[in-house]
This record gives structure tokens, sequence and C-alpha cells, in this order.
């Protein structure tokens, strides 16, 4: 986890107003855990507000709401959602937290929902006004330390991830801030052995879709 959190440190890119393309597939880890940052080809500038972003960066898997729903102004908050996603695709060894096998944006935002419930303009602060709003069964937002995957792990750690999580961007943490949390100050030089899990699991959904 200790790698995680030097790639945390790496906050530059975002005070020159640069975006990744984040996943762990785009993550290299030399032998003394400093990460480096592949594959650019998804990335945005942002910072100005008289600017409206396209929605077709990130890819799908990793891609925040705000954005699945249309948001044309967003910023570093959005990558900190794509980091939420890959810390916990980490602790499940490299599985996809929210998997569309064709790459349906629409599938991917019902599972992000299946997991932290359905947004409102209560709980999310201008959602009423986006785009692309997409209708569906409301739901409750699952209790993250109640997660199977993700028992076993410190009350400290469920908290940064519900932290990067947030619905609404504007609730997440930036690297920075992120940094002061207990979790980051006390972080466990721990290692996970990270075997093939992720191409098995995307060999046995391909599988699934095809059979379809």
């Amino acid at each position: 986890m200790r790698n995680m959190q030097k790639y945390v440190h790496q906050d530059k890119e975002h005070m020159q107003k640069f975006m990744h393309d984040i996943k762990w597939e785009n993550l290299l880890i030399d032998k003394d855990g400093n990460i480096v940052i592949t594959d650019f080809g998804l990335s945005r500038e942002f910072g100005s507000p008289e600017r409206a972003l396209t929605a077709n960066t990130y890819t799908v898997n990793y891609r925040p709401p705000e954005i699945i729903l249309g948001s044309t102004q967003y910023g570093p908050k959005s990558d900190m959602w794509a980091l939420g996603v890959v810390f916990i695709e980490i602790l499940m060894k490299l599985q996809y937290l929210f998997f569309s096998i064709n790459g349906n944006s629409t599938e991917v935002l019902q599972k992000i929902y299946a997991l932290r419930g359905t947004p409102s303009p209560d709980i999310w602060e201008g959602y009423d006004k986006l785009p692309w709003k997409i209708e569906f069964t409301e739901c409750n937002a699952k209790n993250l330390s109640k997660l199977s995957i993700l028992q076993g792990y410190s009350q400290d750690l469920i908290d940064v991830l519900d932290a990067l999580l947030q619905l609404d961007p504007n609730k997440r943490p930036n690297a920075s801030e992120l940094l002061d949390w207990k979790y980051f100050k006390e972080c466990p030089n721990e290692s996970i052995q990270l075997n093939n899990f992720a191409k098995q699991y995307y060999q046995e959904e391909m599988l699934k879709y095809r059979l379809q």
C-alpha cells in the first residue's frame, strides 16, 4: 500500500492542469516502489471554465459518474474517483470493480449505483442539472466495511475508499488533502501478491458475453 501513497504524492500533473487515464494497466512500478504513469491517449488538460471538455476520457470501467452523465466541466476530482477504483481493484488482486465487457457506460453506471446508491440533488449538488441523467431503480449505498472484498482491512482504509468514491466530485478529497488522512500518515508497509487474476476475470466475462 505504500506504493499507492507514493502515487498520491505525484500531484504535479494536477498542478499543471493535466489529468490522466488512470487504471492499473497504466501504472508501472519499479523495484524501488516508484510509480510511472503510461499511456496518455485519453488524458485531458483542464482548468479553463470557458472550455467544455469531452466525455471521451478515461477508460469506461474507471470513468467517474459525473462524466458518464455528461458533465463538460470536470477536473482532478475525477482522477480521484479513478484512483479509488484502482485502489479497490488492487485489494481485489486486479479484478475489475465496475466491469463492462463491451465498454457500455450505462452498464458501468448501473454498477456504480448498485455500490454507492442512486444519487439525488440532496446528496449531489448539481446532479439535477447534468445533461445525461439515466433513471435506474432506486437503491441504497452499501456499507463498504461490510463488503466481503474489504474484510480484514482497517477502518482508516475504508474511510479513504469511501471518500474517493463519493458520487459528488466536490466531496472527494484532492491528492494533497488525502495525504493528511490517518491511513496515509500511518500507511502500512505491506504488499499484495498480484497474480494473473485480471486476465482470468476478463476471459471469464468474455465467455459469458459470447454465450448470451
